[in-house]
Parts: C-alpha cells; structure tokens; sequence
C-alpha cells in the first residue's frame, strides 16, 4: 500500500431493493477507512420502489461523500460502468445491494494491493444467512466461494476491488453479455498483463439464493453467460459433448441420492445433506439448460470479440471432462 492513503470509490448498481438497501449503505458508511478519503457511488437502474427516497437520505447522512442517479433500466454490466465514470477514486471497491460488509472492508481490500503489477483484490463471500437447505447447500458446494473463482483465476465482484487506470484500459464491464460479466472482466485483467490476488479477510456478507426456484435460475442464467463467454473469445462448445458430461453427472447425483437419503435417515445432523444429490443435479441440469439453449437459440455476441493465445479453459472451466480431453488433445498433438 502506498504512503499516501489512496482515495477509494465504492460503486454500487441496484435495482428494486429499497427494503434491503440500507443494510448495505450502513456497513459502508461505518467504515475503519478515513471518512475523507473515500466515496460511494450508488446507480439507482431505473427502481420502481422507494429507492430514490432511501439515497436521498443517505445522501444527508453519510459521513463520506455520497454519489448517486438514476438512469432507465439497462442492466448490470452497463449500471457499474456508470458507476465507474461517475467515480474519482484511484481504486474502484464493487459490491452489491444484497450484501453487507464488514467494516474493514474497505482497508483489507486496499491492501491486498501489495505492488503495481497487482490489478484486482478480491475478498471472501460469505452466507449473510442459512435458513433454508438451499442456503445451506450453497455454502457446503461452494458455489459462491470467492477462493474457488480465485482459483480458476476469476473473482466474484459482489467482493471486489480493481484499479481504476485498469478498469478504463479495458473498458470497464461487457455491456453485451447477459452474464459472467465478472469473470470476464477478470480474464481481460490478466490478459492486459496484471495479477488478481484473494484476500479472505475482507469479507462480505450475501444474500444467497433461498429457494430452488432461484438456484435454478442463477445456474441457467450462467449457463447461457459461459457460451456467450467462450464465443467472445474464439471458443466452441462441442454441444454433444458437453450434453453427454451434464447428463453423465446428473444420473450420478441421481444414483446418489438414495444413498444419501438413508444416511440422513439415520442421523438428524445430515439430515438436509440427503437432499444434495438433487440440488447437485438441478445445477447441472439448469447449466446444461442454459447452455443448450444459448448455443441453438442465443444470439451472435455483438461485441468485440478476443482472440488470444491464453489457454481460455484455464480461466474459467472447472475441471470436467473436455476440459480434460481438450489437455489432452494438446500433450498428443504436442507429442
């Protein structure tokens, strides 16, 4: 960190969240970092709730100074880049309506940028609540697990921090992908010559999905995002192959879960655990939704597409089955 305290900005996009907003304006107000030397910018995407009544107030009280607007409904890619032209800070923190961080936040994320080759920080996402089974399994799968993305080299930006030089190189967010965008950003960090670094101890506080309803609907939302990510950068799903892994892992969660039932049966403790096998098996099936009907129906990618070098399964597969053929396919051909 340098000498002089840097000037932070804290970019927030949100949208019909009146009733859980102030959560996430309070812990960033009652922050251990200097009042004077940060902001927070609120892109109020066109609510149709009391969200401009709620930033009109925050507007009066917050000890740091406080941006927002309102703009028509143009979703989140577009909402955070506003966000980072309104904002005038050196380093640009990101989180989001649903969250509430701690109040170190800001000081832990800063810190993390250890030198000037470092581009992004992000910090550990944790369960703001577990009261329903779906909650609960969304943390034990660690589906939004910061170090697992960080691991994949990607980071969730609900808990991220990024240079501002760096945001304007690569021109900020993707307005043309319905989703992943936070993965992508990551990738074009990298790809521009800079390092991502995971620092647990900034730690924010999210709402998880509470309903099957909703994980269903975030896993295929991800769905289509990675076939709109693999064409902006030159890459094909082999959908017969990819169909055939998703099916493949499905029926195992299938076969799995009359064992996992009677386990729970047995012990109150487990109880929910006998339910995984089907939470295991609806994420991939509304993956394989998701990707199906991008890849036959979805639209052409409209923006500016990436062709590079860079190994793109490294960035953001997990390790499945072509991931493992396309290695492979390289060590023979390298052969």
């Amino acid at each position: 960190m340098q000498d002089v305290t840097p000037f932070i900005s804290v970019v927030i996009a949100t949208y019909n969240r009146s009733a859980i907003l102030p959560r996430c304006l309070d812990s960033l107000c009652n922050q251990t970092y200097p009042q004077e030397r940060y902001e927070i910018v609120v892109i109020n995407d066109g609510s149709g709730d009391n969200t401009e009544k709620i930033l009109r107030e925050y507007e009066k009280k917050a000890p740091c100074r406080f941006i927002w607007i309102t703009q028509e409904n143009h979703g989140r890619s577009f909402t955070r880049n506003v966000g980072i032209a309104k904002s005038n800070g050196e380093f640009v923190c990101f989180t989001d309506d649903d969250c509430i961080v701690e109040k170190n936040w800001i000081e832990r994320l800063v810190r993390g940028f250890i030198d000037d080759s470092t581009g992004a920080v992000g910090g550990e996402v944790v369960s703001y609540q577990t009261a329903t089974p779906v909650q609960q399994f969304i943390v034990d799968a660690r589906i939004l697990n910061q170090e697992s993305f960080f691991k994949r080299n990607t980071l969730i930006t609900g808990n991220a921090a990024y240079r501002k030089q760096v945001l304007n190189d690569i021109h900020g967010f993707d307005n043309f992908l319905i989703a992943c965008e936070d993965l992508d950003i990551s990738i074009r960090t990298q790809l521009s010559g800079f390092t991502l670094r995971y620092v647990p101890d900034a730690v924010v506080y999210h709402d998880h999905p509470a309903t099957v309803k909703s994980l269903f609907f975030q896993q295929y939302r991800n769905g289509k995002g990675f076939v709109q990510l693999h064409r902006k950068y030159a890459k094909r799903y082999n959908l017969v192959l990819v169909t055939g892994v998703y099916g493949f892992q499905i029926l195992v969660q299938f076969l799995r879960f009359p064992f996992a039932l009677l386990s729970g049966l047995k012990s109150e403790k487990k109880k929910n655990v006998a339910f995984y096998p089907l939470f295991y098996a609806l994420c991939e099936s509304a993956m394989l939704f998701g990707i199906i009907r991008e890849t036959v129906i979805g639209e052409k990618y409209n923006g500016e597409p990436i062709r590079s070098r860079v190994d793109f399964f490294a960035f953001m597969d997990r390790i499945t089955i072509p991931l493992l053929w396309q290695r492979l396919k390289k060590r023979i051909l390298k052969k």
